[in-house]
């Protein structure tokens, strides 16, 4: 496993969890917003 660039490569790898946690959060808010708004249209 030896490579001419660790430090990209740890920056990459974390890049990616991040975008994943951010599309996951967004999504979560996204559909927690959604389900806000129908609860509140159906009262």
């Amino acid at each position: 496993m030896a490579s001419p660039h660790p430090t990209g490569q740890t920056f990459l790898y974390w890049l990616a969890i991040a975008g994943l946690l951010a599309l996951g959060g967004g999504l979560f808010v996204h559909l927690g917003l959604l389900a806000l708004f129908l609860e509140q249209d159906a009262s």
